[in-house]
C-alpha cells in the first residue's frame, strides 16, 4: 500500500522536494575535495559531446560535483522509482531521458540528438538493475556514433549508509568528508567493444582505489 502511494505523481513531487533539500543540506554540512578538477574543466570546454561514467551506487555524487557550464542529461528507466530519481535530478537542473522497456531503441535516437548539440550525458554502466560493477549498457556504440569523449568519475564519503538495493546505493551523511576523482579520458577509436567494456571496469574500479588511498592519508 505504501509503495503504491509513493508512486502517485503529486506524492513523488513532495518526496523529491524533501530529498532535494536533504541532499543540499548534507552538501553544505560536509567537506568536499575534487581530485583532478582540471581534467573535467579542460574537456568540458571542448565543442564535442561528453559521456561521464560512474558506478550506479555512486550516483548521488553527481549533483554534488557538477559545476561545469554544460547541459547534463541522465538516462532513467520507466520504472516508478526511476521517475522519482528524475524529479530530484531536475531540481538540480539536470534533464532526464526515459528509456522505455517496451521500446528500448528509441532512446538511442534522442541521445544522438544530444550528441549533435555537444552536450553531456552521464551513464551508470551497471544500471539500472545490475549486476553491480559490470557493464550492461551499450555505451560503446553510442559513444562511437556521436564521437564522444568519455571520462570516468568516482565518488565516496567517509560517512554514509548503504540502502538495501541491488547495488548497495550509498547515501552520504552530514558532516562527511567526500572525494570526487575525475579519471582518464578515452574515446572508442583504439578499442573494440569487448576491450572498451573491460577498460570501463578497470578505470572505474581504479578510481575507487585512488579515493580509498586518499582516505588513508
Amino acid at each position: 500500500m505504501l509503495k503504491k502511494v509513493t508512486r502517485i505523481n503529486c506524492i513523488q513531487e513532495i518526496i523529491a522536494s524533501i530529498l532535494y533539500y536533504l541532499l543540499s543540506l548534507i552538501k553544505i554540512l560536509s567537506n568536499w575535495q575534487t581530485i583532478n578538477p582540471e581534467v573535467i574543466e579542460k574537456i568540458a570546454n571542448k565543442k564535442k559531446p561528453l559521456i561521464i561514467l560512474l558506478w550506479h551506487n555512486q550516483i548521488i555524487g553527481i549533483p554534488y560535483c557538477w559545476n561545469i557550464n554544460k547541459k547534463l542529461y541522465n538516462i532513467v528507466s520507466d520504472h516508478p522509482d526511476s521517475k522519482l530519481s528524475a524529479k530530484v535530478q531536475k531540481k538540480y537542473g539536470f534533464e532526464s531521458i526515459e528509456r522505455s522497456s517496451k521500446k528500448p531503441t528509441t532512446i538511442f535516437r534522442k541521445l544522438i540528438e544530444i550528441g549533435k548539440k555537444n552536450d553531456c550525458i552521464f551513464i551508470t554502466p551497471d544500471g539500472p538493475h545490475g549486476p553491480r560493477y559490470n557493464v550492461n549498457s551499450n555505451i560503446f556504440n553510442l559513444a562511437k556514433k556521436i564521437k564522444a569523449d568519455i571520462i570516468f568519475l568516482s565518488f565516496k564519503t567517509n560517512k554514509k549508509i548503504f540502502l538495501k538495493t541491488w547495488d548497495r546505493l550509498r547515501l552520504p551523511m552530514p558532516f562527511s568528508k567526500g572525494y570526487y576523482y575525475w579519471g582518464k579520458i578515452i574515446s572508442t577509436e583504439k578499442y573494440n567493444e569487448k576491450e572498451f567494456n573491460e577498460t570501463i571496469i578497470k578505470n572505474l574500479n581504479n578510481g575507487k582505489k585512488i579515493i580509498d588511498d586518499y582516505f588513508s592519508l
